[in-house]
């Protein structure tokens, strides 16, 4: 056991470690903390506030300057205040009562060394409680500085107004106007030391809350002397100064000079910054000199987790290169875990890619291009068959690299096993061998044993919160056959334990770990007497309401997939469903992610949850529900609720800024109306006439408008209006986007050929390979073209580059028989219950067209393909096509766009088309009156 003061020191040096992710420590300390003081009062992010050391550290000069240019500086004993005080409040109270000349460093201790978790609430408290006091402390130091000239301290106090929010310069004008004055002085009078850089970023702050042309004019001085004198800073404060200027100043990625001056990490840091702003050229560069070093685990971690230039990287190289140096500093208890976190990333990046690559690939082997069963639903059998969803085998390659980096991971703990630093690290351990334990190919039987070891001294020496992890891997290598035994006999050996830790858990942690052991136990590793155990403990643990979980949806949800197996499970189910217990919004992103069609009561849950919490919702949270409500097949019980959909709507009006992903889930659950439209036409209007629109978010909402209804004409004339340097940047997919909405909009021809020919320019110069692109925004681009070559037959579509490219796609669509069924209206996957189905399912209107044509003995054809269309019903002997449109068709009672182009260019084919709707003809929809209706058209 460990005590509270050594728990709140690991705390503090864990929590000022940059480059590590601290939380498996902070598990760690709290499940093996003294339990006597803690038990009752302390949750963890009081623990975390107890953490935070706010000190006078960094008040000299030499140390700000440090801090403003992004290194560290060692915290100095000073000014502290009493660490007695267990909320956000009482904190920034003591801030307030202390010396005047502490204050600014206080605050930025207290925002900087907090959890990111506790940043947000500790913003809110100031903004709602103490915005008043705290604007009074910023002003008043901010004179004293200035009468002082005081550059070291005006620095932190502008990043702290920063830090707590923008709004807090409106009160400080003045005293930003002051400042100005004497940066400028100083300036004119070519004072050393002066550092640009922090300048830089204290002036974009000033440009960012003023319209003072004064605060432009200095920020252009500062920018011309840093573009200037590149090869005084580090990569990084350029790279900072450039993202944050680079429109206001119009720079370019010419003026850029990097000095290649930072280590590994940090560099790769800068490639993924420039690539994700789409500066290719600094990107490159930047990657010329990466790829010549020798990769470490970092490095290869960054690059993974952007997936970035991973195609190019000699990856069993980089390993044996790392192999190779044995490089591990065990100095101390940070380095180690590290070290650990970084073998363990690495591990789960590898398998995610190999495991990809090798679906991509067997899809390929049968003829496929995509391995989503949505849009291949006639594959499905095959793809269970060849076990697309299922981990697979490697190439001999991909096996040579889990090798090499097993073999890393040996050396690693052999080192660690033989050093004089000895340290308990079974939690870290347990996440490196769950990773490991996933790999699907033949493991050293040294580190199963490891693995092996690792859950056996867990079980043996710590009582607290179990590690999931640990049961996980046991289920992983229960798989395989030359482990299954020794699986067996260890858990068969730690048993006891495994149910004490559990039942230890009804006073500390939640019933919900406990509720996914026992389903665990029984589906994963066959251990139906452990799982009946949990079950009856859970049971007692229910009844006798001894026990704090506010997670009982996620433990209702496996307790659903177990209860065929164990009746006992739904008695347990019924008596939580009555527990008054607070749920919150991650306990409901955990369920909407895990759950399956079978969790019926738990999907009930989550909409009772949402519609009576909607109100409380952030936008975030609330496309995130709509995202998954729709994909479970719940959308259409969320639109039932008048008053549900009128605040859904009201929180779409009041959004400050309307994202595309938020329009799209609006869009795909039936919620969007005109008035949402307009104000999302008069967002991109404003943004563009203040130049601050991004053209993928315009081109976006453009897309997400047109399927619905054609675009307002201003809105139209200020999308063409960007000047045409704002498309260097754009991607494959927007060029696509943007041709789709153009051809929705039937806008004139000479809008259309100005993309076409700038995206036949980026094919032409290499930007583009259409061999690399993804095949479905190709199929979408061919879709689009074909659509042109009818709609806009003036429109010269020779290019060499179109007709090969048209010829190659009609070729494969011949060949895959799927092309057509994706017509212009499901590009971006739509999953609603009355429109998705597949070859097999109809809506209940559909059926009923269905036996109406076969009441008319009438020879048909269900979702037949005709150029590039899926069309409902063919009818090929009287060439009719028979078109349901269902709700996703229609907007304020018109067709779509989309839809109107189907049926316009089917005409075109000369097939005569019939359209139903329930909207517009819902008399006919009966047996008797459709048999009747189809039969007087047909006779026509």
């Amino acid at each position: 056991m460990i005590s509270q003061q050594m728990l709140l020191r690991i705390l503090k040096k864990v929590s000022q470690q940059k480059n590590i992710i601290f939380r498996p420590l902070v598990r760690y300390a709290i499940q093996n903390q003294d339990q006597k003081s803690f038990q009752k009062n302390l949750n963890r992010d009081q623990l975390f506030q107890q953490n935070i050391q706010i000190d006078e550290s960094r008040t000299n000069e030499s140390e700000i300057n440090k801090l403003n240019q992004g290194q560290d500086s060692k915290p100095s004993q000073g000014y502290k205040i009493s660490r007695e005080s267990k909320s956000t409040d009482q904190l920034i109270q003591e801030i307030l009562n202390a010396n005047q000349q502490y204050q600014v460093t206080l605050l930025r201790d207290l925002y900087l060394q907090s959890p990111l978790t506790m940043r947000e609430n500790i913003k809110d408290t100031v903004k709602k409680s103490y915005s008043k006091e705290i604007s009074t402390v910023l002003r008043q130091q901010a004179s004293y500085y200035l009468k002082k000239h005081n550059k070291s301290q005006l620095f932190l106090l502008f990043k702290v107004v920063n830090m707590y929010g923008d709004y807090l310069f409106k009160n400080l004008h003045q005293q930003c106007v002051k400042f100005d004055a004497f940066v400028r002085e100083e300036i004119l009078q070519n004072a050393e030391p002066l550092n640009y850089i922090t300048l830089s970023n204290i002036y974009s702050y000033f440009t960012q809350n003023f319209s003072d042309e004064q605060f432009l004019e200095t920020s252009k001085i500062i920018n011309t002397y840093i573009m200037s004198n590149q090869d005084k800073y580090p990569d990084s404060a350029i790279t900072t100064h450039y993202l944050r200027h680079k429109d206001t100043f119009h720079l370019s990625q010419n003026d850029v000079k990097l000095n290649f001056n930072e280590n590994l990490s940090d560099t790769t840091i800068l490639l993924i910054k420039f690539t994700s702003c789409k500066q290719y050229k600094i990107s490159e560069d930047l990657w010329n000199h990466i790829k010549k070093q020798q990769f470490d685990i970092q490095t290869l971690n960054l690059l993974f987790s952007n997936n970035l230039k991973i195609g190019e990287i000699n990856l069993n190289q980089s390993l044996k290169n790392i192999q190779e140096k044995q490089i591990y500093s065990l100095s101390n208890k940070a380095d180690i875990i590290y070290t650990y976190s970084s073998l363990t990333t690495l591990f789960k990046h590898l398998i995610h890619f190999f495991e990809k690559e090798q679906r991509i690939q067997l899809v390929k082997n049968i003829g496929l291009q995509s391995t989503s069963k949505k849009r291949f639903p006639f594959v499905t059998n095959c793809i269970e068959t060849q076990s697309i969803f299922l981990p697979l085998g490697y190439t001999p390659y991909q096996e040579e690299c889990f090798k090499t980096l097993l073999e890393i991971t040996k050396q690693y703990i052999q080192i660690l096993e033989k050093s004089s630093f000895k340290s308990n690290l079974t939690l870290l351990k347990t996440s490196l061998f769950y990773q490991i334990s996933k790999i699907q190919m033949d493991i050293n039987a040294e580190i199963v044993q490891y693995a092996f070891e690792n859950i056996r001294t867990y079980y043996k020496n710590i009582k607290g919160m179990p590690i999931i992890n640990s049961f996980c891997t046991l289920c992983n290598f229960y798989q395989r056959d030359q482990y299954k035994q020794s699986t067996v006999e260890l858990i068969q050996e730690i048993r006891p334990k495994i149910i004490e830790n559990l039942y230890n858990l009804r006073y500390q942690n939640d019933i919900f770990i406990i509720s996914y052991s026992a389903y665990l136990f029984l589906i994963k590793l066959d251990q139906m007497e452990i799982a009946q155990q949990l079950i009856d403990m859970l049971d007692q643990i229910v009844c006798e309401n001894k026990f704090i979980s506010f997670n009982t949806i996620c433990s209702i949800l496996f307790l659903e997939q177990i209860e065929q197996q164990i009746p006992q499970a739904k008695k347990i189910i019924n008596n939580l469903k009555d527990k008054k217990k607070q749920t919150e919004f991650i306990h409901i992103k955990q369920a909407l992610i895990h759950s399956s069609p079978s969790n019926k009561l738990v999907h009930q849950l989550i909409l009772d949850w949402f519609i009576k919490n909607v109100s409380k919702l952030e936008m975030q949270e609330i496309t995130f529900c709509l995202h998954f409500l729709n994909k479970k097949k719940l959308g259409h019980l969320i639109r039932k609720k008048q008053d549900v959909t009128q605040e859904l709507k009201q929180k779409f009006l009041n959004s400050k800024q309307v994202t595309n992903h938020m329009m799209t889930e609006y869009r795909r659950n039936f919620l969007m109306d005109d008035q949402l439209v307009q104000l999302l036409e008069q967002q991109i209007i404003s943004q563009i006439d203040k130049k601050q629109v991004k053209i993928e978010q315009a081109i976006d909402s453009f897309y997400n408008i047109t399927r619905l209804r054609p675009a307002n004409k201003q809105f139209v004339e200020k999308i063409n209006s960007l000047p045409q340097s704002l498309y260097q940047n754009l991607n494959f997919s927007d060029y696509i986007k943007l041709i789709n909405s153009y051809i929705h909009q039937e806008v004139n021809k000479d809008a259309i050929q100005i993309v076409l020919n700038n995206l036949l320019k980026k094919i032409k110069n290499g930007k583009f390979d259409l061999k690399q692109e993804p095949f479905q925004q190709k199929k979408i681009l061919f879709i689009c073209l074909k659509q042109i070559q009818f709609q806009y037959p003036q429109l010269n579509l020779e290019d060499g580059i179109i007709v090969s490219f048209l010829e190659e796609m009609q070729t494969k669509s011949k060949e895959e028989r799927y092309i057509g069924t994706q017509n212009l209206i499901e590009i971006d996957e739509l999953e609603n219950e009355d429109e998705s189905h597949s070859s097999t399912e109809f809506s209940p209107y559909e059926k009923i067209i269905q036996e109406s044509l076969q009441n008319l003995n009438i020879t048909f054809q269900c979702e037949q393909l005709i150029e590039y269309f899926k069309t409902d019903f063919y009818l090929p002997q009287q060439k009719i096509i028979i078109e349901f449109n269902g709700d996703l068709h229609f907007f304020n009672g018109e067709i779509t766009p989309p839809t109107k182009q189907k049926i316009k260019y089917l005409e075109h084919l000369n097939y005569k088309v019939i359209e139903l709707s329930v909207i517009k003809q819902k008399q006919l929809f009966s047996l008797e009156n459709m048999t009747q209706h189809l039969k007087e058209i047909i006779n026509k």
